[in-house]
């Protein structure tokens, strides 16, 4: 039996400053779980992580996703639940 052991590094380059073939770099350089680069959920910006995941499941391995306007510290859950909800029925089954 195989095991791979997670192995991942940081990233805090915008979508702006980055572009798919960087999933090739990671991958190269033997992350296991690389993270993606951050884009925001309120003008849609997040959407532009379709490449990256669609190259990162060609190459085997999984993404962190920094989606920033995301809250995780909230009295209310509910909103945050939404945005979830909302973030994966858009980015489709990665």
């Amino acid at each position: 039996m195989s095991y791979t052991y997670p192995f991942t590094a940081w990233n805090y380059k915008s979508i702006k400053e980055q572009t798919p073939d960087h999933v090739d770099y990671w991958v190269d350089c033997g992350l296991t779980v690389p993270m993606a680069p951050g884009a925001s959920y309120f003008n849609d910006e997040f959407l532009e992580l379709i490449p990256y995941l669609d190259r990162a499941r060609e190459r085997g391995v999984k993404l962190i996703l920094h989606i920033g306007g995301v809250p995780f510290r909230l009295s209310d859950p509910e909103p945050y639940e939404k945005m979830i909800a909302d973030i994966v029925e858009r980015l489709g089954n990665h």
